[in-house]
């Protein structure tokens, strides 16, 4: 912990500390989501006739190394400035405190999984072609089924359980389509046979 008092009366306090934050986030739009937290920090053990909370003149409220980011991570991390300086805070019969907003933006790098959306589209397509060319058996379109559905399962452990999100959705429509291209498959070489015997 760092204290400084001016001349003037100003105090200059700072202090480490290691925080767990928490933040509702909404995966609807995975990949191409931007969850946004804002962050309220207040000094409660004074009221604001005492002390008076204010980001620094003409610096960042919040410090990151943006350039040390791994460009291969799934997350960019900035710092939206806050929306104002310093808001007070009343609790009825207590007093009113004096706090700063920060605001932490999330921006999901879709790189990340555009191989899931590549290759689900690949193999609906070969799924489609199996329509009308003969691949020489049905084995084709069970091992697009089986990579589909496994695509959608690793999607599924990279968010948490029961929130729906665009990508999980791409992909079961496209376990469907490749679902029914098997079991058409299957069908039109169970008829071909029994039509010869």
């Amino acid at each position: 912990s760092l204290l400084e008092v001016s001349p003037e009366g100003r105090v200059f306090w700072s202090r480490h500390a290691r925080l767990e934050l928490d933040c509702s986030m909404d995966f609807a739009k995975l990949p191409y989501d931007t969850q946004v937290c804002p962050y309220k920090i207040g000094l409660y053990s004074q009221a604001i006739s005492e002390v008076s909370i204010h980001w620094p003149l003409n610096a960042e409220a919040v410090v990151y190394n943006i350039s040390a980011e791994d460009p291969q991570a799934e997350w960019k991390i900035s710092i939206r400035p806050p929306a104002r300086d310093s808001t007070a805070v009343d609790y009825i019969g207590v007093g009113t405190y004096d706090s700063v907003e920060v605001m932490l933006q999330f921006r999901r790098n879709s790189g990340s999984f555009m191989d899931e959306i590549i290759v689900a589209c690949v193999l609906v397509l070969i799924s489609y072609c199996g329509f009308y060319v003969d691949w020489g058996g049905d084995s084709l379109q069970l091992v697009c089924l089986l990579i589909v559905i496994t695509q959608r399962q690793t999607v599924a452990q990279k968010v948490p359980p029961g929130q729906s999100n665009w990508l999980d959705d791409f992909l079961l429509g496209c376990m469907l389509f490749t679902l029914v291209a098997f079991i058409e498959e299957v069908f039109v070489r169970w008829a071909i046979l029994r039509h010869e015997n």
